[in-house]
């Protein structure tokens, strides 16, 4: 219902929602993983997204995230080398 009611204020005020780039990430455990609509649109469930620069996972670990930022930084040194 809160979902249905974000999206009615949005569409009030000419700010629809791209509901094919919203996604759910269930976490913990004892998540029941309930099945969420926006305007009567299925949101698509996701294991892993990515937000602001942070990787989040259902998990909640830091893992994916520390493997994302040191593969970046070693890009970014290897680069730096090979202009040396």
């Amino acid at each position: 219902m809160d979902l249905d009611n974000v999206c009615s204020w949005a569409s009030h005020w000419q700010m629809k929602f791209n509901v094919s780039k919203c996604k759910v990430i269930h976490c913990g455990k004892s998540n029941l993983g309930y099945n969420y609509n926006m305007a009567g649109v299925p949101v698509e469930e996701a294991d892993c997204e990515k937000d602001l620069g942070v990787t989040f996972t259902t998990d909640l670990q830091t893992a994916a995230h520390c493997k994302e930022i040191y593969s970046k930084a070693n890009r970014i040194c290897w680069a730096y080398l090979a202009e040396q």
